[in-house]
């Protein structure tokens, strides 16, 4: 379900692809000898939270020719109606 979510969300971005899966898999291994009933179900609780955060509240954008970040923001996202298209980068 987080792999789904993560590969979804991140299509595209080998970098943030590949740290996600990382992370993803360092929680589940430092978990995996866990027993307790309650315990176990509150690591599925926080995955499904997890995957309706990473659904719901991350943009990714893209630098675009005239120097703005582009961000496509899907219908199916719960965020603010009133979104900006593009983002003026920090001048550096």
């Amino acid at each position: 379900k987080v792999l789904r979510a993560r590969a979804e969300v991140f299509q595209g971005d080998t970098f943030a692809l590949k740290n996600s899966r990382d992370e993803i898999r360092k929680s589940f291994v430092a978990n995996r000898n866990e027993t307790d009933p309650v315990k176990l179900e509150e690591m599925y609780n926080e995955v499904d939270d997890l995957v309706v955060f990473l659904r719901e509240n991350v943009l990714q954008g893209k630098l675009n020719e005239r120097g703005n970040f582009e961000v496509k923001v899907k219908a199916s996202s719960s965020s603010s109606s009133s979104c900006v298209d593009a983002i003026r980068p920090p001048e550096i």
